[in-house]
């Protein structure tokens, strides 16, 4: 009876908590590596096509990196929007994908049928390591035109809060 009473609380708690947007700024932060208020860390990668990306190419912008995954249903939908985003707001902001997913081949084919209008990287150790507050994908780190993370984000995330966050960043 217990164990019932505490699924009914569990679900009662998680669903009151879905579709809420907060930044996930409480999360733990590692001692180690990343203080609460720093830099965006420095990176240089290749993309899925063989580019070079790093943060370095993109001064003046805002820089949204989006941790996601192909086998992630509400990545794949925050997706087209973000290509919007960038289509729309190049000027201002350059988003980076970063692929959570094991399988380089499976990235490289949803890339192929969405057409990306911004680099996606495949997540590396290197990459993790930098970034260690990303629990949960879709994740996206919001970094301003100062060079410093300013926001992380857990969950989809709808186009208009996007353009608010570029718009607010941007200033």
């Amino acid at each position: 009876m217990k164990y019932a009473y505490f699924l009914i609380l569990l679900v009662a708690i998680s669903t009151s908590l879905i579709g809420q947007e907060k930044p996930v700024t409480s999360l733990p932060i590692s001692k180690t590596s990343q203080p609460t208020i720093k830099k965006a860390p420095a990176f240089k990668a290749k993309s899925i096509d063989g580019k070079p990306v790093s943060l370095e190419q993109y001064p003046g912008k805002v820089i949204l990196i989006n941790f996601w995954a192909t086998w992630c249903p509400p990545c794949v939908a925050e997706i087209p929007e973000l290509i919007q985003l960038q289509k729309q707001m190049g000027n201002k902001v350059q988003i980076i994908g970063i692929s959570m997913d094991e399988d380089p081949q499976a990235v490289r084919q949803f890339a192929a049928k969405t057409r990306f209008n911004y680099p996606i990287i495949q997540a590396n150790d290197d990459l993790k390591e930098k970034f260690t507050r990303i629990t949960a994908i879709p994740t996206t780190v919001a970094i301003g035109k100062n060079g410093m993370i300013s926001d992380v984000f857990a969950g989809y995330r709808n186009p208009q809060f996007f353009q608010d966050l570029v718009n607010r960043l941007s200033k």
